[in-house]
């Protein structure tokens, strides 16, 4: 999707991808779809894109 760049990071500690518009200079997130693990393999994806209000007073962090 060419509306889409993902950045590894974390929402409210939470292993995610960070979700912005690779349009906007400042990276502001749009959506993030959020990680889960058990042991060394992923078991769930929860993408948030129909549900953007989750960003609202999230604490949003990108790792580099």
């Amino acid at each position: 999707m060419s509306t889409w760049r993902l950045n590894v990071g974390r929402i409210d500690g939470r292993l995610a991808a960070i979700v912005s518009n690779p349009g906007d200079p400042q990276r502001r997130p749009t959506n993030v779809i959020v990680v889960d693990w058990a042991s060394d393999a992923i078991v769930r994806l929860r993408d948030f894109y129909h549900a953007p209000y989750v960003l609202d007073g999230a604490a949003v962090e990108l790792m580099v």
